[in-house]
């Protein structure tokens, strides 16, 4: 699974005129609570618990506006990922979903 959080720039930034969207989010919310409750959502709907959950790789970026986050599923055999070919599967998950391709995902604004 693919956690791809789009987060407000923190307040101090914008004060200071930075436009920071697509950098790294390094304030709260802290993503591993991110992940576990996007892990409890989903129960029952995408699986039927989250310890069938193996890998999730969670992205944290800045954005403008109010935020987002979208959720991209792959399931995949497990073949001993090496964590450069997880990276490359995620960028891949988000291209091909954004090409509307058969990866099943879930974005929700604000």
């Amino acid at each position: 699974m693919v956690l791809r959080l789009l987060l407000p720039t923190p307040v101090k930034y914008r004060r200071m005129c930075l436009d920071l969207p697509g950098w790294p989010h390094y304030q709260k919310p802290d993503g591993d609570n991110c992940e576990k409750l996007f892990n409890d959502a989903a129960k029952g709907i995408l699986f039927d618990d989250d310890c069938q959950v193996s890998t999730i790789i969670r992205v944290k970026e800045n954005t403008q506006g109010k935020g987002s986050y979208c959720v991209y599923v792959r399931q995949l055999e497990w073949r001993g990922y090496t964590l450069r070919e997880l990276t490359e599967l995620a960028h891949k998950t988000i291209e091909e979903s954004q090409e509307g391709k058969h990866v099943f995902s879930v974005h929700k604004e604000g």
